[in-house]
């Protein structure tokens, strides 16, 4: 068997590792809009750096990934809570439309429409009017339960697109865990630093207006 040449031969020892070298790897931050932070990015992948410490190339290589399906799995969240508050003022212009064409003379369609939309941001942006509006869906035959069903109902195509997607980074998340499982101390911090970034950094406080 042919000896491997001296800049070939395995080395027992760890690589050193060179933050500069990773901060070139890991390059700029995967942002898709204006609701994710590619400072967070930058901060959640020193979090991951500082706890999971990889030793060597590889390992720069697998923390790199996970921290981009981290910040995707994070963000992804957030959109489904933002998407199910922005789908009640859907679900609420979608009654009122309803409610006000039933009343409204042939051809003031148009009209209905645009007095739907503006009921429905006064819904939004005041909440002395909620009740307000609420009691003219009631009046309409509207109920609570028929307004909360509307509601899902606006809010279940993107939805549905949002919870696969964020289905399918969990999964990848899993499968590239499963991949580093033979280095079990650094699959269990990296494990341990991407639940620790999704839960505490994750949902942003609930509104309790």
């Amino acid at each position: 068997m042919s000896e491997l040449s001296p800049g070939l031969q395995p080395s027992s020892k760890p690589e050193a590792f060179d933050a500069e070298e990773f901060d070139t790897m890991l390059g700029s931050a995967p942002v898709r809009g204006d609701f994710e932070d590619p400072t967070e990015y930058s901060e959640i992948s020193l979090r991951m750096l500082e706890s999971i410490r990889p030793t060597n190339y590889v390992e720069q290589l697998f923390v790199i990934d996970l921290v981009d399906i981290t910040f995707e799995i994070l963000n992804l969240r957030r959109l489904i809570v933002a998407w199910k508050a922005a789908s009640v003022s859907h679900g609420i212009e979608a009654l009122l439309t309803r409610g006000i064409l039933s009343d409204a003379p042939p051809g003031a369609e148009k009209v209905a429409k645009i007095e739907a939309k503006l009921e429905a941001k006064r819904w939004r942006e005041d909440i002395n009017s909620r009740e307000e509006i609420e009691k003219r869906l009631n009046s309409k035959g509207i109920s609570e339960h028929a307004i909360e069903v509307e509601v899902f109902l606006q809010s279940l195509p993107t939805l549905e697109v949002l919870e696969k997607r964020l289905f399918s980074a969990q999964q990848r998340r899993n499968a590239l865990l499963r991949e580093v499982w033979g280095h079990r101390e650094l699959a269990r911090r990296a494990r341990q630093m991407s639940d620790r970034v999704i839960e505490n950094v994750g949902l942003p406080a609930p509104n309790k207006e």
